[in-house]
């Protein structure tokens, strides 16, 4: 799923274990990869957010706690998600996605459903 003004090119494939991977390609014509396993649910919270946060007019540093996770995205260009515990507590997870991963997993959530 390349957007036709960049040369990346993101992937995803749902895994036997209910996580996600995710694969970004710098270019698409590139064969190594950037690689991260993240569970469903954080995957929908993340989808979710950034739903309801792309088309507002919004001033970095953005920090906000969810459910699962707590985003935090300093600049426009990558989103930092930390994985919570059911108590709220910081888990030793951790992701750093590219923007164009995000706006690809909600477009390839949409597709999904």
């Amino acid at each position: 799923m390349s957007d036709k003004g960049n040369n990346y090119k993101v992937e995803f494939e749902n895994l036997s274990d209910g996580s996600l991977e995710i694969r970004y390609f710098d270019d698409y014509r590139d064969l190594s990869y950037r690689s991260w396993r993240v569970p469903k649910t954080v995957a929908e919270e993340l989808t979710s957010w950034w739903e309801r946060l792309r088309n507002k007019n919004v001033n970095f540093p953005i920090k906000e706690k969810a459910k699962m996770c707590e985003i935090n995205m300093y600049t426009e260009k990558y989103i930092d998600i930390k994985e919570l515990d059911s108590l709220g507590r910081f888990k030793m997870v951790g992701w750093s996605f590219p923007k164009a991963v995000v706006e690809e997993l909600v477009n390839w959530d949409k597709k999904d459903k």
